[in-house]
């Protein structure tokens, strides 16, 4: 305790210090004949002893003793006494700390300070910074620290700049889809991740990218994308960024503190392996951190993408409650709205169910208008798949091209997608280029986005990757498997299997050739289940579903069994109900999935239509597995 008289001596002690410019003037108050009175030396001595035995841990010259003091600055606080005059001042001191729209509320902070003295009273309460933030923040936001002001202008750049790399619109016409949004913030009160899940070209991305845009209104947030990530931790990532390096933790406290408390991911489901550690290293402080208890994570990925996620994220989804948010086709509302804009859309978009399906989910339909959008008078084609989008689209050169401005422009998209696949989280390199003719068109076209002007390039979303490998693995014709093998076998290009399956089984003449060959390869077991499963996607599985009947019935029905397997792993989503249940954390994430339900329903009215039409042809002794496929529907 320092008494009145120490707090004197040692206020002199300090403008002494300050006020003599050389050590020897400073000593020479302390010799005989100077001016220290013992109070003053007494109280130089014990600071002397604290800079020995604490701060330093040996002797301390008089130069440094002297520098000390100079730079010791004693604040004299008058706070909680009957009659003080300091409050009006430190709420004003808190007023600065404070984000301009909660300025006023300096005063209701002042009196949560006293309150949390008052209660730490005969307790020894320790308070730091990050405590008292985290405190604070459900009242007020903040500014966020001086010495991390850097970082967090730096995260709200990048999280700008990531944002308006997601394509929103239907040639300029934007869907706000509202209701998504207000459904987002009631699932995110009570759950601690929110998954956006849905088809290929839903919008999910575009949901995340208003979410984005609306938390940016209130200050800096974390967003990270798939396309994004090119370290193997957060500690390498916040490098290449430009970010201080400060503890995580500490980054975090801030970012709740002036903007909002949400991890956004974007296509989480397509980070490759050696980029997950980025993510994991932020999760895991979330999740075991109780300063960030008030943290949520928001996740983009596809229907076919929980298995997946699971296996690397399992622990943490099991230890948070979770939460779906299922984004699907555009509704009547919305179709109507977007018909309005582009009458040339309104024949597909009101068109037969088989159309709607491909048409209304938002990114098809930006195809689709890009393709007509040189003379909107010419009638649209309806696209009953989305095989059926893909040869309109690569025959157009990826926009609205014809002859041999179309056929350029698809050597170019081979050669990207080719080098791309072997690097799926690396920019590709114009370098590497055979040729960098029509870039600049794919660019202004929304087929590619810069990555570094000049240097290198991105496809502006996955689907266009998709579409152009899908166009590599036809080009390779039965050695389809040897270009997957090359590429390092990539989760990722599972769906564009799919689709090649689809196209082989509707169009071509060797399906059953080409899973024959898979079957026998030494690929893993994925692109089997790809290339089997790939049919049961598409609208026209009916029209010639012999083939299918007789590749999965033959040898005693051995493959009949692994679809029924690897189309509930693949086709389900966790259970709402059972997510928003009474169970305990664990009991609901592990039943949630046991007991999961249809991601495509589409794709499952088509199975469960297929085994009714030829369940007699079906042993009983297949009934119970049979089942479970209309358990889940």
């Amino acid at each position: 305790m320092i008494t009145p008289t120490k707090e004197r001596a040692l206020k002199t002690l300090c403008d002494w210090a300050r006020e003599s410019l050389t050590t020897e003037h400073f000593d020479a108050r302390f010799a005989g004949g100077g001016n220290a009175s013992d109070d003053i030396k007494t109280v130089k001595n014990d600071v002397v002893v604290l800079l020995e035995e604490v701060a330093k841990g040996t002797s301390c010259t008089s130069e440094e003793v002297h520098r000390f003091l100079a730079h010791f600055v004693l604040i004299q606080f008058d706070f909680l006494r009957e009659g003080a005059t300091d409050p009006p001042d430190a709420i004003n001191r808190i007023r600065d700390c404070l984000a301009p729209g909660d300025a006023g509320k300096a005063p209701l902070v002042w009196s949560r300070f006293v309150q949390l003295a008052r209660t730490s009273v005969g307790k020894s309460g320790h308070f730091d910074r990050a405590r008292l933030v985290r405190v604070i923040t459900p009242v007020v936001r903040l500014r966020g620290a001086t010495s991390l002001r850097l970082d967090l202008d730096k995260l709200t750049e990048l999280s700008k700049s990531y944002a308006n790399r997601i394509p929103d619109d239907v040639g300029g016409i934007k869907l706000d889809r509202a209701s998504l949004l207000e459904s987002l913030d009631a699932k995110l009160i009570t759950a601690r991740v929110v998954q956006v899940r849905g088809l290929p070209g839903s919008g999910k991305s575009v949901v995340v990218r208003r979410a984005v845009q609306r938390a940016l209104e209130r200050g800096p947030i974390l967003f990270l994308k798939a396309e994004q990530l090119e370290d193997t931790s957060w500690i390498s990532y916040a490098t290449s960024q430009g970010l201080s390096g400060s503890p995580l933790e500490q980054l975090l406290v801030e970012v709740g503190a002036a903007g909002t408390p949400i991890l956004f991911i974007n296509a989480i489901d397509r980070i490759e392996k050696e980029r997950q550690p980025v993510i994991l290293d932020v999760i895991r402080v979330i999740v075991e951190s109780p300063l960030l208890d008030n943290w949520r994570v928001v996740v983009s990925l596809r229907d076919t993408g929980i298995e997946v996620l699971r296996n690397w994220l399992g622990e943490f989804l099991d230890a948070l409650k979770v939460e779906t948010l299922e984004v699907g086709q555009l509704t009547d509302q919305e179709a109507e709205t977007l018909a309005n804009a582009k009458p040339h859309l309104r024949p597909l978009l009101f068109g037969s169910a088989q159309v709607q399906e491909i048409v209304r989910r938002p990114f098809f339909a930006k195809v689709l208008n890009q393709s007509y959008v040189a003379d909107p008078s010419v009638p649209t084609f309806p696209p009953r798949s989305e095989v059926d989008l893909i040869e309109n689209w690569w025959r157009r050169g990826g926009y609205n091209e014809s002859g041999q401005s179309a056929m350029e422009r698809q050597r170019v998209l081979l050669d990207l997608v080719r080098i791309r696949a072997r690097q799926l989280s690396q920019p590709i390199r114009l370098s590497e280029l055979t040729s960098v003719a029509h870039i600049d068109d794919l660019r202004l076209d929304g087929i590619l986005q810069n990555a570094r002007e000049g240097i290198s390039v991105r496809f502006a979303h996955d689907i266009f990757f998709e579409w152009a490998f899908f166009h590599v693995l036809a080009d390779r014709g039965p050695q389809w498997m040897e270009e997957i093998k090359a590429c390092g076998e990539p989760p990722a290009l599972a769906r564009v299997v799919e689709l090649v399956s689809q196209w082989e089984y509707t169009r071509g003449r060797d399906w059953r050739t080409y899973l024959t060959q898979t079957e026998g390869s030494d690929l893993r077991s994925q692109w089997l289940r790809a290339w089997l499963v790939g049919p049961l996607g598409t609208a026209r599985f009916k029209a010639d579903e012999d083939q299918f009947e007789t590749a999965v019935f033959a040898d005693d029905f051995r493959l009949f069994r692994k679809v029924l397997v690897w189309f509930q792993a693949e086709k389900t989503s966790p259970n709402p109900g059972i997510l928003a249940g009474a169970f305990s954390q664990e009991q609901r994430q592990r039943f949630a999935y046991i007991l999961g339900w249809p991601s495509d329903f589409a794709a499952w009215r088509r199975l469960i239509d297929f085994i009714l039409r030829h369940i007699s042809a079906i042993p009983q002794r297949l009934y119970p597995e049979i089942v479970g496929i209309f358990e889940v529907w």
